[in-house]
């Protein structure tokens, strides 16, 4: 037997390309924002997998044929390969089949019937269930010779005529290179098709059902539900649903993991009276609901109806991303709706995307990502901040009960149509034009055309929803769906807002609304009939339809900014009488500030008819010049965090110094120590600057060296892990700290200095807006100590020892630029530098028992003499503004409390356990440090 490898899911999304395609289709110099990882599907087809069933051979045990049912179950493994029948199933054939708790690899390779179920047949269910090791079932075949073809041949590894499961598994599963003659290439069931419960992936591949449907699977309802390990249907090939074909309907729901359908096609052997069509599924009804995984459906290609799905009834909601991308077909280059059908689509917990799929006309590809037939009704809407993206136009260009936008009032994010992906060799009009020849409503969110994409609409009604224009973005008017007049036609524009980002762009041309004239053939004149009324205040937005002033660098002025073009008729049918331009400049923003002067500049053409671009006469042109007047920054990107983590450096460093010996304890010649240490500060809010929540652990190695005149030289090393987590927020910074100290202990007086390194990670979060923000970057600390401790007044065994320090400490760090969303940039202009004077009195006593003990109490007051609050420049990036932050103030003046403990368990080893407590009216702070030292 030979196993074929030529055609194995091993590529990213965006560099797919369309099988026998004799015109390729290129993305563009542009590339869509697509990232997929690979999920090396080809290693399980490695020919090392196979290399013990290269001939015949059976390793199952009793029946495999019986009137009633079988159930295999508790093997350690199956190997079935090369058997042949001339009866129903070439291995199994029995009332009902069960697959269970296979603890290895089940192999069914290059088994063949001559009637139905290449592996299993079965008139009842045929269950696949909770087995631990891997599955393939490789070149399987339910098939037969050309003279015998119009007997039925389904199934190229199961036939049932009940219910098939696939569920429960706990490895990988593989299909491929399986074939039916005419239904199901890999699984056909004349009920369910149930796939769920799985934890690893499932590959369907290279399947062929020759003669009809379901290149992979044919059922009558097919189920994809709750796995948790990604479902790959891939190359498969049917003349009508290319990967899946079921007869009622396909539901893919609640599935947690990726969910692909890639390079499924329709070009086999035709079925009598049928066309190519549903290159990825084809079934009446198709819902695709709650799946937190990914969804694509990637190079599909049928010959003519919907290139990824064709149905009659369509549902894509809460979901997480979903994309098709490069599917093509004649009609609906990735869906096609069948008449009196519906389609809703909903972007509620991620994007809906639409890139690079393509009809054919006149054996010329255009772009196109959904065809809807007569009588469809299309609702199409996006949660706030997510967004249905077709940079493929539609096509509505039959009567149509409904077309709504955004129609539920949870819809308030963006239905984007925009061309930006569209190669400048695609020329044909169709690439940019979506044609909706019915009324459309905007009830709520955002409809935006940009980057050259068109709207030609009979009629256009605004109730709640902003119609967002940029880039030389068109809406036009056209004819009605049935009768084919403009009689009616009506765009009724009373919230427009535009897009200054799109229109600022370097080589941007004003939006344009045109009344389309009428003619063909090159014999063109202006349209009397439709009217566009343009009203309300007019808008500026940004990408997230949020105020644009933060969303470019607008600090210098500019002139004769491009806003609209009005591409009217002689006899004006555009009316902008109630449109107040002037609006832009009415409400407050953070960000740039400034003012606006919009004007409008007017001039009239000849009518030239050769073409629909020199029909229209009147031509009005609204200009705006800006005048910069400062900036205010957003709140909602102003963060103390990065400041504040200079602070928790000067912690993790003032946590360090405290592993070093007591200035007051007994020398010894020679100890070696070894510590735990515990850190944590609580930082209130204080003029109305958000505080934080910091804790740190980590160790110390501490060595000391003493003379035997009481002077004595000590060395610390500390590594500390440690967590900033602002209060109000989930903005957070994870840091690394390495400590290095040098104590000097003289008679009377103890010096120490003290360097730590800080590698830190912050994080910061847009709750509201579902985006967040990261960087990398490292700090300096810099510290210093000066002790000293007045006579001792010995009493018995105790001894109480005011003391004096100053205590002094510079800290910085590196500039970073933020990844992700909103990004900024972080610069030191100053560093922070403190100095304090703690003055206070130590009490010691020591117990000679059978465990010498000695103890510790330190009361003491913390007055700053000195301190400059660091300054970080933020730098927003895509708007150069830029702003200072020094963190959150603390208060000058603490107080202290130690207690300590030191215990001799041998003769040379001590252990001991500290703790300090530091309070201010701001924060207070825990210390807690425990260990061990060896004395010489």
């Amino acid at each position: 037997m030979e196993i074929q490898l030529s055609t194995l899911f091993s590529t990213y999304l965006l560099t797919s390309l369309f099988a026998c395609l004799p015109l390729s289709l290129h993305a563009s110099e542009k590339e869509a924002p697509y990232s997929w990882k690979t999920f090396g599907y080809e290693q399980l087809l490695k020919p090392e997998f196979f290399f013990d069933i290269l001939e015949e051979q059976n390793t199952l045990e009793g029946l495999t044929r019986s009137t009633g049912g079988i159930t295999v179950e508790n093997y350690k493994n199956i190997i079935c390969s090369q058997q042949i029948s001339i009866t129903p199933g070439g291995v199994f054939d029995a009332a009902s089949v069960t697959i269970q708790n296979i603890q290895n690899d089940i192999k069914f390779i290059s088994n063949i019937t001559t009637q139905k179920g290449g592996v299993i047949h079965t008139p009842g269910n045929c269950t696949i269930t909770q087995n631990l090791g891997k599955q393939y079932y490789i070149s399987n075949e339910s098939n037969a010779s050309a003279s015998t073809a119009n007997s039925s041949y389904y199934g190229g590894v199961v036939y049932c005529r009940g219910d098939f499961e696939l569920s429960k598994n706990r490895a990988t599963i593989c299909f491929a290179y399986n074939v039916a003659r005419q239904r199901g290439g890999a699984i056909a069931s004349e009920t369910y098709c149930k796939i769920r419960e799985n934890t690893h992936p499932i590959l369907f591949t290279n399947n062929l059902a020759l003669k009809e449907q379901g290149g992979a699977i044919y059922c009558r309802d097919c189920e994809i539900a709750n796995n948790s390990g990604p479902i790959c249907i891939t190359s498969n090939c049917s003349p009508i649903g290319g990967g899946c074909l079921a007869t009622s309907s396909v539901a893919i729901k609640n599935n947690s993991n990726l969910i692909l359908f890639s390079n499924n096609s329709g070009v086999c052997d035709q079925p009598v009276g049928a066309t190519s069509s549903g290159g990825a599924i084809s079934a009446p009804m198709i819902n695709i609901e709650n799946n937190s995984g990914p969804i694509c459906f990637d190079n599909n290609i049928v010959d003519r109806n919907g290139g990824a799905l064709w149905f009659s009834t369509l549902t894509i909601k809460n979901n997480g991303l979903v994309q098709f991308i490069n599917n093509r077909s004649k009609w609906g280059g990735a869906l096609l709706i069948k008449n009196n059908g519906s389609c809703e689509l909903s972007a509620d917990n991620g994007d809906i995307i639409f890139d690079s799929n393509c009809g054919i006309k006149s054996d010329q590809l255009y772009r196109n990502a959904m065809h809807c037939t007569a009588g469809t009704t299309l609702k199409i809407g996006a949660k706030k901040n997510r967004c249905v993206k077709f940079y493929d136009p539609i096509q509505c260009t039959y009567s149509s009960p409904l077309i709504a936008f955004n129609h539920e009032d949870y819809h308030q994010g963006t239905i984007l149509f925009s061309s930006v992906f569209v190669p400048p060799s695609f020329k044909l009009n169709d690439n940019f034009m979506s044609y909706i020849r019915n009324p459309l409503t905007i009830h709520n969110g955002v409809l935006a055309i940009e980057d050259r994409a068109a709207l030609a609409a009979y009629q256009i009604t605004q109730t709640e929803g902003t119609l967002r224009l940029g880039n030389g973005a068109v809406i036009t008017t056209i004819q009605n769906a049935s009768p084919q007049t403009t009689d009616g036609c009506t765009l009724a524009l009373s919230k427009l807002a535009l897009n200054l980002p799109s229109i600022l762009a370097k080589g941007a041309e004003a939006p344009k609304i045109w009344v389309y004239p009428a003619g063909s053939n090159n014999n063109y004149t202006e349209d009397p009939n439709p009217t566009i009324t343009i009203s309300g205040p007019l808008k500026l937005l940004d990408n997230y339809n949020d105020d644009p002033y933060d969303s470019l660098n607008l600090s210098h002025g500019i002139t004769r900014v491009p806003f609209l073009y009005l591409c009217d008729n002689a006899t004006k049918k555009i009316n902008i009488d109630a449109l107040n331009v002037e609006a832009i400049n009415d409400h407050l923003h953070y960000g740039y500030q400034g003012v606006w002067s919009p004007y409008w500049e007017e001039y009239t053409t000849i009518t030239n008819p050769t073409s629909v671009l020199t029909a229209n006469t009147s031509h009005r042109l609204l200009y705006a010049d800006w005048t910069p007047t400062g900036y205010i920054p957003n709140p909602k990107y102003k963060t103390p965090l990065i400041a504040n983590a200079l602070w928790g450096s000067v912690y993790t460093t003032l946590s360090g110094m405290r592993t070093l010996p007591s200035p007051v304890a007994n020398p010894d010649h020679f100890e070696l120590s070894s510590q735990g240490v515990l850190l944590g500060v609580r930082q209130h809010n204080r003029s109305g600057i958000r505080g934080f929540r910091m804790e740190s652990s980590g160790y110390a190695l501490t060595s000391s060296a003493a003379t035997k005149i009481d002077r004595k030289i000590s060395f610390a090393f500390s590594q500390q892990m440690s967590h900033i987590k602002e209060h109000t927020t989930s903005n957070k910074v994870s840091s690394k700290n390495f400590f290095g100290s040098v104590q000097l202990r003289l008679p009377w007086l103890t010096a120490s200095l003290a360097y730590n390194y800080g590698d830190h990670t912050a994080k910061h979060f847009y709750t509201e807006d579902n985006k967040d923000s990261e960087g990398n970057f490292h700090s300096h600390t810099f510290g210093a100590c000066l002790n000293f401790t007045l006579n001792r007044s010995p009493i018995n065994n105790a001894f109480i020892a005011p003391f004096i320090e100053a205590v002094a400490f510079r800290a910085m760090l590196s500039g970073f630029t933020e990844q992700g969303d909103f990004a900024r940039k972080f610069t030191m202009h100053k560093h922070l530098q403190n100095l304090a004077l703690p003055v206070g009195m130590i009490v010691q006593w020591a117990y000679d028992g059978h465990l010498p003990t000695t103890w510790q109490i330190q009361l003491a007051y913390h007055p700053v003499i000195y301190r400059h609050y660091p300054k970080v420049a933020t730098t927003l990036l895509a708007s150069s503004g830029t702003w200072h932050s020094s963190g959150t103030p603390i208060a000058r003046n603490a107080f202290s409390f130690k207690i300590g403990n030191e215990t001799q368990i041998l003769s040379y080893v001590n252990i001991f356990l500290n703790y300090q407590g530091e309070g201010s009216s701001s924060f207070f702070s825990h210390y807690l440090k425990a260990g061990s030292t060896l004395t010489f």
